[in-house]
């Protein structure tokens, strides 16, 4: 693994991590735009001249990681050298860790969005309707951790929740 370019040692990472083979991610890579076995494991192991922008969209949804973070392994694996003026976003972070699990991961993200919003509001932990919050949020960790991780990732601004039917 240490051999591989930055490309292949997250390919590799998540991989590892989830138990996925190159035929897993060609299976979870988007439909409109399909990668194929074979094109899972040339991103991984050979050298990276050049990627498309669909490609790396694809093997983002495929690996269940920011756009982003794909978008600067690939970049690093063509001798790009990135120096980022901004530090990387919590949620982005969050998103790449791989040590967690989903359900972990969205549950520091719902602290992480609550704390927010307490920030931005005089927000009491002890109205009946931060209580209520609590308990629908910790439903939904129970019920659909990855689904919505990828919401929060895709929006970390503080946003009203939908009322509960």
């Amino acid at each position: 693994m240490t051999d591989k370019h930055p490309l292949g040692r997250l390919i590799t990472q998540v991989q590892e991590a989830q138990g996925w083979s190159d035929r897993d991610l060609a299976e979870r890579s988007a439909p409109a735009h399909p990668l194929s076995k074979t094109r899972v494991g040339d991103l991984k192991n050979k050298p990276v001249t050049s990627i498309k922008a669909r490609t790396i969209r694809t093997l983002a949804y495929a690996l269940n990681v920011p756009e982003r973070l794909v978008a600067e392994a690939a970049l690093e694996s063509m001798g790009i050298e990135l120096r980022l003026d901004r530090p990387a976003e919590v949620m982005e972070v969050l998103a790449a860790d791989t040590t967690l699990s989903a359900r972990d991961r969205f549950l520091v993200a719902t602290l992480l969005e609550q704390m927010r919003r307490s920030a931005a509001k005089d927000w009491r932990p002890d109205e009946p309707e931060a209580l209520a919050e609590a308990t629908r949020l910790q439903e939904r960790a129970d019920s659909a951790p990855a689904q919505a991780l990828e919401e929060l990732a895709a929006d970390t601004s503080p946003r009203e929740e939908p009322e509960a039917r």
